[in-house]
């Protein structure tokens, strides 16, 4: 969950995000999408307890500050990998029908866009 910071409407009180929801691309190659991607690649090697925060930091070329203002924890960064990895399955699987490949060409693609960390 991204962080929220709290204030004051007409209506009571209002939860604003100050980071983008998982669910949205960060823009290539800034500290969250290097975060993200060296996390995707060191949990896929090691697995979460394979892996330290310290670990992605150096992969990602940030500090560990950066890492918990986007994803507080470790585990809300595997969180976060696994939405972003499923996001990308989702629309995949979802445009099975509108390609003009044949089906089991389709499903070799989503397959395929699966393992490559799509």
């Amino acid at each position: 969950m991204p962080r929220a910071k709290s204030h004051q409407s007409a209506g009571g009180l209002i939860h604003a995000p100050v980071v983008p929801p998982e669910w949205e691309a960060p823009e290539p190659d800034s500290p969250r999408a290097r975060i993200l991607a060296a996390a995707r690649e060191l949990f896929a090697e090691n697995g979460l307890d394979g892996t330290s925060v310290r670990d992605i930091t150096v992969a990602a070329k940030v500090n560990s500050a950066m890492v918990h203002y986007y994803f507080r924890n470790k585990e809300e960064l595997l969180q976060s990998v696994f939405s972003q990895s499923w996001s990308a399955f989702a629309e995949a699987v979802a445009s099975v029908g509108q390609s003009r490949r044949t089906l089991p060409e389709q499903i070799a693609a989503i397959v395929d866009g699966a393992f490559d960390g799509a």
